[in-house]
């Protein structure tokens, strides 16, 4: 199995090191349900891309 892209730039030009997870949002969404949050908002953005990316808002319960 290979490992997950890794990024090294941040905004700005900062640098960092954080691995890239890209996780389909409805995976995401089922497992913060199952963690026990309650999904306060899901917006999908230009989900016609080939890896669209979502902000969720979750509370806890």
């Amino acid at each position: 199995m290979s490992k997950p892209p890794l990024k090294t730039e941040g905004y700005g030009g900062h640098p960092m090191k954080l691995q890239i997870h890209r996780r389909p949002q409805q995976r995401l969404t089922t497992w913060l349900r199952d963690a026990g949050f309650t999904i306060e908002t899901e917006l999908l953005l230009d989900p016609q891309t080939p890896a669209p990316q979502a902000i969720l808002t979750a509370r806890s319960r």
